[in-house]
């Protein structure tokens, strides 16, 4: 079975982002450490957006060129019902920013961060871009990221991306049963699964969390009363989970200090079964969709 790689998610490098995050946005230093060590210990995907704050400019700052790390980032978001050619025009105006913020002269991936923005009319002008900046040389592969099973089934149907980003762990296992991981596997699409920690939410107790989650709060005491007979610490389970799944290639876990990272790197030595969780799999939007987060 091929096992997915650890990508570094960098919002909280430009954002205090994150239910569980305590350490608010990490330093300028700390970045340099975590990036440091994360190539050290393998790691190769970074992924990034120009709507994290100053994320690109923090990484620019930490010399991933020098580093070696393969970059992705996504284009803005588009708020208009129906996209204009002037659209195709912001996108490529802001992906050269990107570029220059990052200090690189080209990146691993551009992805269209609403991938809504791709079903409005006039879409082919940004999906066009997409394979312009490609040709070009400035990207190396386009993709989308996702949110819901119904948008990857658009997407598929759509059109043929190279990367694809979609939302996957304990509590969120739509794609399991939706044969959409097999498919975009088979049509040779490389899959990122995003939130795998569920914007922290997976990591805490019930009573750290704030009082919109109490609605779900016995879930949640019975998911830690599990994780507690069967030995796993959270981290352990959520990365675990995500590891079990061969059509997966990247799991993108955000990180904002060093210890954060060696402890997910330390999952590598586990295999689990990801039926094992089944049991914890929800459907209520309201939680797995941090989007109607409430807070």
């Amino acid at each position: 079975m091929n096992h997915p790689k650890i990508g570094l998610g960098s919002v909280q490098f430009g954002l205090n982002y994150g239910v569980s995050n305590r350490l608010g946005k990490t330093t300028s230093e700390v970045v340099v450490t975590i990036l440091k060590e994360a190539f050290k210990k393998g790691v190769r995907i970074i992924d990034t957006a120009p709507s994290y704050g100053d994320s690109e400019a923090a990484l620019g700052k930490s010399a991933i060129r020098e580093i070696g790390f393969h970059v992705i980032t996504k284009t803005p978001h588009f708020k208009e019902k129906v996209i204009s050619p002037r659209a195709a025009e912001l996108l490529r105006s802001t992906f050269l920013r990107s570029l220059e913020l990052l200090r690189l002269d080209s990146v691993y991936g551009l992805l269209v961060h609403g991938v809504d923005d791709l079903f409005k009319s006039g879409a082919d002008t940004l999906l066009s871009m997409l394979h312009d900046l490609r040709d070009e040389g400035l990207v190396d592969r386009i993709g989308a990221s996702t949110y819901t099973p119904s948008q990857i089934d658009k997407l598929i149907n759509y059109c043929s991306v190279d990367i694809i980003q979609v939302p996957i762990n304990v509590f969120d296992q739509r794609l399991l049963g939706g044969g959409q991981l097999q498919r975009l596997n088979s049509d040779s699409v490389e899959i990122h699964a995003r939130s795998p920690f569920l914007q922290g939410v997976l990591l805490s107790e019930p009573e750290d969390l704030p009082a919109y989650f109490s609605q779900f709060s016995l879930h949640l005491r019975n998911y830690r009363k599990f994780l507690r007979a069967i030995g796993l610490t959270p981290v352990e389970a959520a990365v675990g989970f995500v590891r079990a799944l061969s059509e997966v290639g990247v799991i993108i876990c955000g990180v904002n200090s060093l210890d954060q990272l060696k402890e997910i790197l330390e999952t590598d030595k586990i295999t689990l079964d990801s039926t094992l969780f089944e049991e914890f799999a929800l459907k209520e939007p309201k939680l797995i969709d941090p989007t109607q987060w409430k807070l």
